[in-house]
């Protein structure tokens, strides 16, 4: 294994653990401020919410237990995120949640550009493999 396979295995990593903890960060952040606020709503939507947030609970405990499943359980827990988030962003109207939002806008926006012109650049292989979600991603796990 030459140093260029272990350059291009580090940032592939460095994008995939970047865009796992935006997701993280947004999913607390949206969870507590949820149940903080949760006297707002009416029953149907906390029921919902509490079994997305149980949901996504269960999906965290999936990707810590089972990281070579990182692709699926990140759809998966896209999926039950989501609707937090945008709770979060809709029924906030301070003017640190309007930064935060133009935060995460940014950030989200800066990782997308990333991995579409990513593999024009040669810098991360495109598509990954499950082999680079291993425990020891390198350089056991590249081929």
């Amino acid at each position: 294994m030459n140093l260029k396979q272990i350059y291009v295995c580090l940032r592939s990593i460095h994008y995939v653990i970047s865009f796992y903890v935006l997701v993280l960060v947004l999913a607390i952040t949206s969870a507590v401020h949820f149940w903080y606020r949760s006297f707002e709503d009416k029953i149907r939507i906390r029921q919902l919410f509490g079994y997305f947030i149980a949901m996504s609970f269960f999906v965290l405990l999936m990707l810590a237990l089972q990281p070579q499943h990182f692709d699926m359980l990140m759809r998966m827990l896209l999926v039950f995120v989501s609707p937090l988030i945008a709770h979060f962003f809709t029924t906030t109207s301070s003017k640190l949640t309007n930064v935060f939002f133009i935060v995460t806008l940014v950030l989200v926006s800066l990782l997308t550009v990333f991995h579409l012109i990513s593999p024009f650049l040669d810098i991360i292989p495109f598509p990954l493999t499950p082999s680079h979600f291993s425990l020891f991603p390198f350089p056991f796990s590249l081929i």
